[in-house]
């Protein structure tokens, strides 16, 4: 996404590349943890092999790191809307009388990774799908030789019920 090709303020620019940012970050960070498959109800989701991340360069190994736990600190899991809040004293500027405007709540945010940090996350997840990609292809040769090995007539007959009766 070109977002220089995009008609909208500096702000609203800002808002869409962080948003995208964190997307892109979770979005990688899914295959190194633990959770819930989104297509199996009460399933594991697929893990990366640690093989991958023993294959990394070591400028990618850094950066993998550091996205981890950037997603896992800042992204995933906010412990508390408390923790990323300050609040404010807004006080009346010279060469006004001294006194308390008002009070305010900002919440404090993450800036925005730099040009290298994207890059790098692009360079990772190339490689995660180059790799997922030859995984697949062994997995489906392999399924494919296993289907070969079976009686013919045994694959033509209808399907027996599962265990539910399904």
């Amino acid at each position: 996404l070109n977002l220089d090709v995009v008609s909208m303020d500096k702000q609203s620019r800002e808002l869409v590349q962080r948003a995208l940012w964190s997307a892109a970050v979770i979005s990688y960070r899914r295959g190194f943890t633990t959770g819930k498959a989104h297509l199996k109800p009460q399933g594991a989701r697929l893990k990366i092999p640690e093989s991958f991340v023993k294959a990394l360069k070591p400028e990618h190994k850094k950066a993998h790191e550091e996205i981890l736990t950037l997603a896992d600190r800042y992204i995933a899991h906010q412990t508390g809307l408390h923790e990323h809040i300050s609040i404010c004293a807004l006080l009346m500027p010279a060469p006004k009388p001294r006194g308390v405007f008002g009070t305010a709540a900002t919440r404090m945010r993450l800036g925005s990774p730099s040009k290298e940090r994207v890059q790098q996350l692009g360079e990772l997840c190339t490689s995660l799908i180059k790799g997922l990609g030859k995984q697949y292809q062994r997995l489906s040769d392999e399924f494919e030789d296993f289907v070969k090995s079976q009686d013919l007539d045994e694959l033509y007959k209808p399907p027996r019920p599962g265990p539910r009766g399904a």
